[in-house]
């Protein structure tokens, strides 16, 4: 969407990004991070301790996915 305004979006890992424009220009960026919650690392852990294997649905972009996946063990 940002190209399509003729503006290179910048390489930024991590998190959401949420890019702010002023009158057409890129004027900063927010990147916006998942807090996991220590509950839901120890239930993926009961849950491979079972033997169940662990999949996680969302709709955020690969990078985020990754982050959280990793903290949460799940890799």
């Amino acid at each position: 969407m940002l190209r399509d305004l003729g503006i290179d979006p910048p390489e930024i890992n991590g998190g959401t990004k949420v890019f702010v424009l002023v009158g057409g220009s890129l004027a900063g960026a927010i990147i916006l991070g998942d807090e996991v919650r220590p509950e839901s690392r120890e239930g993926i852990r009961e849950l491979k301790e079972m033997g169940t294997e662990v999949y996680m649905l969302t709709g955020d972009d690969d990078e985020a996915v990754e982050l959280v996946s990793r903290e949460l063990g799940n890799r």
